[in-house]
């Protein structure tokens, strides 16, 4: 069976690896740390099981998150050897990079390509996994929903197109944003002709701010982060940008709770291994993720071929979710500020916080 790598987010656990190595692990944590910010190479740090049989590891390379933005494409090119000399070892096929677009530039992504490695980004099961737990959190606020707004930023791409189509049947008011107002007007007509409801087009995110300034309302962002996403009102805003290095570097994150005092974030759904899966690092919720990812590819054809396929529609994205239910997955919540939160907690936040 194949085998896969999902890079770790060594910028979050730095300690994981110095505990995986033989020499920094016996020295003081601060000194191992400074070490690694200069010297660490690729390493193996955790081990994904499924019933005693090996599926993947978690590999972390620090040094793709220290000044790996400023090194020369040699300097470059000799860290992404490193790693995939230790992979080919291990005979390990499939490389899942949550910061897929952080990391590796255009053609570094294709010199892996060339060199055998099939590399994903866990973003179709990350989004899966938002719709489930969306759809979760309006059934929380079924009675509210007459009341609130729905807008959809950049609702002329391929996933803002998802997220209207979607979201449409639970709404009475929903406004569509973008730069591209012919596809934007496309995309009104088959929402009124399949739900009845008449959406407005909106041309700048300051239009969307105006328009909000009641609070109460479902944000969809699907861009990359931009600071204007801080002077919303009081909301639910669901982040469903590229993941890049932005996602880790966002003013909010490590801040989380005081964000939540005017907003809700829902950056991904929170899906718990099933009781078979066993790993032997403790993961963040994007590794988690990527983890299911891995294993969904190597086991079911149906995903592999449905992820590889290219396009992103709610179709698609409908049939991953009846694929899901096929497995004995759990989803327990959200994932908000890189925090887990439970459906209960999320009541428990948004009507003490939010609705008021």
């Amino acid at each position: 069976m194949e085998r896969f790598a999902v890079l770790g987010m060594a910028q979050k656990h730095r300690d994981r690896y110095v505990q995986s190595h033989p020499i920094l692990k016996n020295l003081p944590l601060n000194f191992g740390e400074r070490f690694i910010l200069k010297m660490a190479g690729p390493r193996i740090t955790g081990t994904i099981k499924h019933n005693n049989n090996e599926l993947g590891y978690i590999v972390d390379v620090p040094s793709f998150f220290v000044d790996w933005d400023i090194l020369s494409d040699e300097k470059r090119l000799k860290g992404i050897r490193r790693l995939l000399k230790i992979l080919k070892e291990r005979e390990i096929g499939i490389i899942i990079a949550p910061l897929l677009q952080q990391i590796f530039t255009k053609q570094e992504y294709e010199y892996c390509l060339d060199e055998g490695f099939i590399l994903l980004d866990s973003f179709n099961i990350r989004l899966v996994s938002q719709i489930e737990a969306v759809e979760k959190i309006l059934a929380i606020l079924q009675k509210k929903l007459h009341k609130m707004n729905a807008f959809i930023w950049r609702a002329d791409t391929e996933l803002g197109e998802v997220w209207a189509e979607f979201l449409a049947p639970y709404f009475n008011y929903m406004a569509l944003g973008g730069k591209d107002r012919a596809r934007i007007e496309k995309l009104s007509e088959r929402i009124i002709d399949s739900t009845g409801l008449a959406c407005t087009n909106i041309d700048k995110m300051e239009d969307i701010i105006d328009e909000s300034a009641a609070g109460n309302f479902v944000l969809v962002w699907t861009e990359r982060f931009d600071p204007i996403l801080k002077d919303m009102p009081k909301g639910l805003i669901i982040i469903s940008d590229p993941m890049d290095g932005g996602f880790f570097n966002r003013s909010w994150v490590g801040d989380g709770q005081i964000f939540m005092e005017s907003h809700i974030l829902v950056e991904s759904g929170w899906i718990e291994f099933p009781d078979d899966i066993y790993c032997s690092v403790d993961l963040s919720p994007l590794e988690e993720l990527s983890v299911l990812e891995g294993i969904f590819y190597i086991m079911s054809e149906v995903y592999r071929s449905t992820v590889s396929s290219g396009r992103i529609d709610l179709k698609r994205v409908m049939k991953l979710r009846k694929l899901f239910e096929l497995y004995p997955l759990y989803f327990r919540g959200f994932v908000s500020s890189n925090q887990f939160v439970s459906y209960n907690g999320f009541r428990r936040i948004y009507f003490r916080k939010i609705w008021k």
